[in-house]
């Protein structure tokens, strides 16, 4: 991190493979690299890093788990870490919101899609597992619960 060298991930990846351990890899200092065609080479074997399918897949399976609430639009493929997703009405979610953030359990923020309050939720701790998961899935049915949703009258 320091001097902004870089090791060969495939040889890395081989040793810790040798070895039976677990490669996790955090791309904040130079992964970046892979958007240039002159640096790529440098990220050549990042994908054999275990933590880079943990996130996204916990990502994944808090989004099939909230989008089972009530209620609940989901705005975004869940491509890699980040879930969007919001409530009928722009009160409930920010509602919602609110009362997971005061239960303290879990964090994540509000922001702004289409005109309209949503969540944004970004698994990016490499040691997120499904424990994780099912606290922030119970933290949203609460929440949830607490504040039903509301059902125009006929």
């Amino acid at each position: 991190m320091n001097t902004g060298a870089f090791d060969s991930f495939d040889d890395i990846a081989d040793a810790t493979a040798e070895k039976g351990a677990w490669l996790h890899v955090d791309g904040a200092f130079g992964l970046w690299a892979a958007a240039s065609p002159k640096l790529r080479h440098l990220v050549l074997g990042v994908e054999r890093a275990a933590s880079c399918h943990g996130t996204c897949d916990c990502a994944r399976r808090f989004a099939e788990g909230v989008a089972e609430l009530e209620g609940v639009e989901m705005l975004n493929d869940v491509v890699l870490n980040q879930v969007l997703f919001r409530f009928e009405s722009d009160d409930r979610t920010d509602g919602v919101l609110r009362a997971v953030q005061e239960a303290g359990d879990v964090w994540m923020s509000g922001t702004i899609w289409d005109g309209r309050r949503a969540i944004r939720l970004s698994v990016s701790n490499w040691q997120t597992e499904d424990e994780e998961v099912d606290l922030e899935l119970d933290a949203f049915r609460t929440a949830a619960s607490q504040l039903p949703a509301h059902v125009p009258a006929r």
